[in-house]
């Protein structure tokens, strides 16, 4: 039996920015230009900005970590190991210390907090394939939630209040509380679902099907 779960990561990083009155020219008038190769103990699958100075990289189970950057200098503020132990989350069942494989993740609309999908659960009790949602505060796991098999992607609602993963192998969406990380929802929503995002001005959570399909939920009181 495969067991995948959901990661949150809370980051107890301040950081304050000022952000200029005036108009600023369009990005299309720049050019790319590399400032930096960042290495280390990485093997980054995505990475992600928390639009308030961070930006984290999930590392997968090539490296069983996320990392979080200060966006400004591209120092490496923190280095977050995936190992947690099951049993102090309050997840019954589960013994000893286990390890994931951090691939995509979602900050808060704060930036305040990173929610990380992982693709594979490893530990008495799992199979080599899983995922993993964990909540990590001040940088360390502290929440985790079961919600399919081998989750790939993830968002967040625009108020911070709900996560939507979709699970690769299980073939379905999960709508996860962040508040206690408990699944409201899981639909069984097509083969090999990969990507998901929320789109805030009509409320709808749309799905990436990898067998050519795009799936479109509504998550709204007018539904």
């Amino acid at each position: 039996m495969r067991i995948y779960w959901a990661w949150a990561i809370s980051l107890n990083l301040i950081f304050a920015s000022a952000i200029s009155a005036s108009a600023e020219p369009l990005s299309e008038s720049f050019k790319l230009k590399l400032e930096a190769t960042i290495t280390g103990d990485i093997s980054p699958k995505s990475v992600r900005s928390s639009n308030t100075g961070f930006v984290s990289a999930h590392n997968m189970m090539y490296s069983h970590s996320v990392t979080i950057y200060d966006a400004r200098n591209l120092e490496l503020v923190k280095s977050i190991s995936d190992q947690v132990n099951l049993k102090d989350l309050g997840i019954k069942g589960y013994s000893g210390l286990h390890r994931g494989a951090p691939v995509e993740g979602a900050f808060s609309p704060d930036g305040k907090h990173l929610y990380v999908t992982n693709y594979a659960m490893y530990g008495k009790g799992f199979n080599r394939e899983g995922t993993d949602a964990f909540d990590l505060s001040t940088n360390k796991v502290v929440k985790s939630v079961k919600t399919g098999s081998a989750a790939r992607s993830l968002d967040i609602s625009a108020d911070g209040s709900a996560l939507y993963v979709v699970n690769y192998t299980s073939n379905t969406l999960a709508k996860v509380r962040v508040s206690d990380f408990k699944v409201l929802q899981k639909i069984n929503v097509c083969s090999r679902p990969i990507g998901v995002t929320y789109e805030k001005l009509q409320q709808r959570v749309w799905v990436a099907c990898y067998g050519g399909s795009i799936k479109v939920f509504s998550d709204s009181q007018s539904q």
